[in-house]
């Protein structure tokens, strides 16, 4: 014979109670970490607001036009967004540890239909972030406008794509990639360290860097514009690729092979060291090349040294000192 022992009817009460008690407090724990993480802050055109993030790993903006600057010193320990003058609406959120800042373009009313509506330069966008921060990846998208400083921020990945400005990266650390894309704009890196690799293209513009130290590779492509350097070291291979435009570095320390090429344009390198680190082949279409000061032609080769440079140019002159 089976026995069945069952709480009596007060029990089976207590414990339905308890467990409805449970499962509600998990519900609202989960409800309220998700609305933690996909809280989503709107900033509609015309307006100014500021806000504050924590726990952040990531910041990934999508703007159309705005000038956004980074800096540091925020006091605490989040993330301080401030928007000044939005143009059109902007969605701030928090994605699982991920700032995502996107810009939604704003319904059109009667007085933009009659040419009346209020005209502004751009909006304004302030990250300011904790001395010394760190992130896993910042990724900046934008149609046009700016994009500034950076100091004292590090980061394992640095992605930016920009229609038609200007990025400055100032006193910045990236521990492995920058990568960019700049269809019409300038790119300035200053004073900045990059342990693995250095890679993009501009469509027409310039790029420029000043004590910039890479771990790995350099590959940049400028389709129309110059690349000009100071005190720029290359641990890898590195590729300069224009198609018109010049070439103008001081101070250039290169790893065991770079190329240099352009289709029309002069080509100035100093180097570091001294000849016998290199060797050295260099070729025009219409122009002198001048190797050390002493080997001058259309087509000049010299040296046996463990870092070869090669330089092809299509019509311009070609210099290279120590």
């Amino acid at each position: 014979m089976l026995f069945v022992l069952e709480p009596a009817f007060g029990e089976r009460q207590d414990f339905m109670k308890r467990s409805t008690f449970s499962i509600a407090v998990v519900c609202v724990g989960l409800a309220a970490t998700m609305a933690k993480s996909m809280f989503i802050n709107t900033v509609f055109a015309g307006d100014s607001y500021s806000s504050e993030y924590t726990d952040i790993s990531s910041i990934v903006l999508d703007i159309k036009s705005a000038d956004v600057i980074f800096s540091t010193g925020s006091g605490s320990e989040g993330v301080r967004v401030d928007v000044n003058d939005a143009l059109n609406e902007i969605e701030m959120r928090d994605d699982g540890g991920v700032l995502r800042i996107q810009e939604r373009s704003r319904k059109k009313g009667i007085l933009d239909v009659i040419g009346l509506s209020p005209k502004k330069k751009s909006t304004e966008i302030y990250i300011t972030v904790p001395q010394d921060a760190g992130y896993e990846h910042i990724g900046v998208k934008m149609s046009s406008g700016s994009l500034r400083h950076l100091g004292g921020i590090s980061a394992n990945k640095l992605n930016m794509s920009v229609g038609s400005g200007s990025i400055v990266l100032d006193e910045m650390k990236v521990n492995e990639s920058v990568q960019f894309d700049i269809s019409s704009g300038k790119l300035s890196i200053n004073d900045c360290a990059i342990g693995d690799s250095l890679n993009g293209k501009i469509g027409s513009g310039s790029i420029s860097a000043e004590e910039l130290d890479i771990g790995g590779g350099m590959d940049i492509k400028v389709s129309s514009g110059n690349i000009a350097g100071d005190r720029i070291s290359v641990k890898g291979g590195a590729v300069m690729d224009l198609g018109s435009g010049n070439v103008n570095i001081d101070d250039l320390s290169p790893g065991s092979s770079t190329k240099i090429e352009a289709s029309s344009g002069n080509i100035a390198i100093d180097l570091e060291g001294s000849e016998d680190d290199y060797s050295i082949s260099a070729k025009t279409g219409s122009g002198k090349v001048s190797l050390f000061d002493d080997i001058t032609g259309r087509e000049c080769n010299t040296g046996s040294g463990d870092k070869h440079i090669e330089i092809q140019g299509g019509s311009g002159n070609i210099s290279v000192i120590v």
